[in-house]
């Protein structure tokens, strides 16, 4: 996971893909890399590009925004909607909350 500034990408690849009952291989083949990309953007060593990123959440059958998240320095995952604002996950699983809800 690198850092940019204090904000880092965390994913949910590999919950969802569980959820989905897919194994890495089966991703990996979907989404046209190696099953070393898949474990690799799982553990955090890797960030996809933002097609594969988007190859990804098709294949899984999730919006992006809900695989790959921004976390910020307090240690808060966000994910952007269409408009471009952010929006705090505050249990970091379910469905964003806006700020100050």
């Amino acid at each position: 996971m690198k850092e940019n500034n204090g904000i880092t990408l965390k994913n949910r690849v590999r919950e969802f893909r569980l959820k989905a009952h897919l194994r890495q291989a089966d991703l990996a083949h979907a989404v046209d890399v190696t099953r070393q990309t898949i474990l690799a953007i799982e553990k955090g060593r890797l960030n996809p590009s933002m097609l594969l990123g988007l190859r990804i959440a098709q294949a899984l059958g999730e919006p992006v925004g809900k695989i790959f998240l921004l976390e910020t320095m307090p240690g808060e995952p966000q994910e952007a909607n269409p408009c471009g604002q952010t929006w705090t996950n505050t249990d970091g699983v379910g469905a964003p909350s806006a700020p100050g809800d």
